[in-house]
């Protein structure tokens, strides 16, 4: 089931996409390491393209082709490393993630830009067991700029919100 974006609109996908431009001018742009050689290749490409005219949905259909079938784990022991198979689910885990990524810092650049309205924390997607810290954020207004800047970080956009499978993205209040 598709993410529901409340503010997707043709100004937020302008947006994302000058985020996922910053992101490539600036060499961060996050590559799986499930994808295949070939999905490392035409992914930034397929996220721009889904970005301006698709959902989540349609991108992790697009990206199933791409991905690999096995991938290097660390061994249960921390000690060497064993072969095994990719998550059947991992291209709707990477598109859900990453459009709903780039649907955040594109809102929120957009309400910094027109310096209007606020931003908070809902339910984009329902989820067969909520979490109770992702329940306890639902309604928490959101500071667009140090959202953008930590999403915009590597090292920290991985402690923000959204969360991997959480189902929670933002919207304006």
């Amino acid at each position: 089931m598709a993410l529901y974006l409340e503010n997707l609109d043709p100004i937020t996908r302008e947006y994302m996409i000058k985020e996922i431009d910053y992101d490539l001018q600036k060499g961060k742009l996050y590559l799986s390491g499930r994808l295949t050689e070939t999905g490392k290749t035409v992914y930034p490409e397929l996220l721009k393209e889904y970005a301006q005219n698709g959902d989540d949905e349609d991108f992790a259909r697009k990206l199933r082709e791409y991905m690999a079938a096995k991938e290097l784990a660390k061994k249960p022991r921390g000690v060497g490393y064993i072969e095994k198979d990719v998550p059947h689910t991992a291209n709707e885990t990477l598109a859900e993630g990453e459009f709903n990524t780039y649907y955040i810092r594109g809102l929120c650049a957009r309400v910094i830009e027109e310096k209007e309205g606020q931003l908070e924390i809902y339910r984009a997607k329902e989820v067969n067991d909520p979490r109770p810290e992702s329940q306890a954020l639902l309604g928490q207004p959101v500071d667009a700029a140090k959202l953008l800047s930590t999403l915009r970080d590597p090292e920290s956009k991985f402690k923000a919100i959204p969360k991997p499978n959480s189902g929670l993205s933002v919207r304006r209040k």
